[in-house]
């Protein structure tokens, strides 16, 4: 049987709530990157008393939700045609 409530060492090293540092940290992306998609409003979160900060669980959410959504569109996208040579 499979557990889903299994998570690697490093996702439980975190707490619930989080800063941009530990949210680029957690999602391995840049510190920059992450402070610009908060001031976008492309990564969910709240702006309290004038710092970002993140929620883990709707952070996760959020990732299983982007990587679902790209990994449907690399399924269904057309093969390129390749020419022979």
């Amino acid at each position: 049987m499979i557990r889903n409530d299994w998570k690697p060492d490093f996702m439980k090293n975190y707490p619930e709530i989080m800063t941009i540092k530990q949210v680029a940290e957690y999602i391995q992306i840049d510190i920059h990157s992450v402070y610009k998609m908060a001031q976008k409003n492309k990564i969910p979160c709240a702006k309290i008393a004038g710092q970002w900060r993140f929620k883990k669980t709707i952070l996760n959410e959020w990732l299983s939700h982007k990587i679902s959504k790209h990994e449907a569109v690399q399924i269904y996208q057309k093969p390129l045609k390749v020419k022979n040579a």
